[in-house]
This record gives C-alpha cells, sequence and structure tokens, in this order.
C-alpha cells in the first residue's frame, strides 16, 4: 500500500492528501486503541470473578470433604464400640446413631458430588476467561504500538509540512520509502490486532 506519491520533477508535492490520510489513519488506530484497551479491562474483571467462583467452590467442596471424613471416623468408632458391647440396648443405641451417621455421610457426599461438578464448570469458565483476557491483551498491544508508530508518522508528517527546506531527490525518496513502510507496518498491526479481538469474542460464543 503507499500512502505517499513521490511527487515528480518540476510538480509541487500535493501535501493535503498524505495529510488527511495520516489524519485518519492516526483517529483508527487510536479508536482501536481505546477499544481494545476497554475489552483488556473488561476481561480482566471477568477473569477475577470467575477465579473467585471457582476457589469459593473448591473450598466448599474441602469443607464438605472434610465433614464427610469426620462423620466417616466417627461413625467407625461407634462400628468398633458396637460390636465390643455385650449390651443389647446400648448395642441398639449405637446401631442407631451408626445409621444416622450413614445417612450424614450420604448427604454429604452428594453435596460433594454436586459441589464438585459446579467447580469444574467454574474451572473451565475460568480458563475461558483467561484466554480472552490473554487475546485482548495481544489486540491491545498490538493497538498500542501501531498507536505510537502512528503517533511518529504524525510527527514527521507535521515536520515536513512545516520544514522550508528542501532536502536533494535521494533524500526526498528516502523520506517518502521510510513512510510509506512505516504507513504498511501500522495498518498490519491494526489488521492483526483487530483479528486477535475477533477471535476473542469467538472464544465467548
Amino acid at each position: 500500500m503507499v500512502f505517499f506519491n513521490k511527487p515528480k520533477e518540476n510538480e509541487a508535492p500535493n501535501k493535503t492528501a498524505p495529510n488527511k490520510l495520516v489524519f485518519f489513519l492516526f483517529l483508527f488506530v487510536a479508536f482501536l486503541t481505546v477499544l481494545t484497551n476497554f475489552f483488556k479491562e473488561e476481561s480482566s474483571l471477568s477473569v477475577n470473578v470467575h477465579l473467585s467462583v471457582k476457589n469459593n467452590l473448591w473450598s466448599h467442596y474441602g469443607f464438605k470433604s472434610l465433614k464427610s471424613k469426620m462423620y466417616e471416623l466417627e461413625r467407625n468408632n461407634f462400628v468398633f464400640s458396637a460390636q465390643a458391647l455385650k449390651d443389647e440396648t446400648r448395642e441398639t443405641v449405637l446401631t442407631t446413631l451408626i445409621d444416622n451417621l450413614g445417612s450424614e455421610i450420604g448427604r454429604y457426599k452428594k453435596e460433594q458430588n454436586s459441589i464438585q461438578a459446579d467447580a469444574e464448570k467454574a474451572d473451565t469458565k475460568y480458563e475461558l476467561a483467561r484466554k480472552r483476557y490473554l487475546m485482548f491483551l495481544i489486540s491491545f498491544s498490538l493497538a498500542l504500538l501501531g498507536f505510537l508508530l502512528c503517533s511518529y508518522l504524525v510527527t514527521i508528517q507535521l515536520f515536513n509540512n512545516l520544514s522550508t527546506s528542501h532536502p536533494n531527490s535521494s533524500e526526498h525518496s528516502s523520506i517518502f520509502e521510510f513512510k510509506n513502510i512505516l504507513g504498511n507496518s501500522i495498518v498490519i498491526l491494526s489488521l492483526v490486532s483487530i483479528g486477535f479481538l475477533i477471535y476473542g469474542f469467538w472464544l465467548a460464543i
């Protein structure tokens, strides 16, 4: 893509068209930088939320698991005591306690399974949110780099417009070639940034 055409000999350089092109390119890259930064920040908040939910669910799962283990130990102690006793009355009481503890252990097991399923779903959502954040972060970094290069291109263009000196033909050609390379680099960075941005949205589908 050619942003700046080298004027022919005895032809006055047309500064209006390049200035407009650089101006619109600068606005586009600035908008893209703000947009990608917005989605990067939103995605960062989403990662923190999903991480908090994931940690809370696994902590709840660990608490239920600990309670279940404690009930199992208590039940085993009662089972051992019931086997050692010969008093039928006390043995009946212990059997009732063992059955109650068995019911509690079964309830905790069901709750554990339900919490584990929710925690695994939370893990999946967290990993997806983290990948989206990475895509938006890369997109923002590329857009920011393009913005910095575009700012440099604007500075060069303003300096050329304000300059009263006339470089020789070889210097003139080098300047136009450098600005064209710079402009093409900015466009490529912007397109790649948009690609990562779209991929980040695609991950959410």
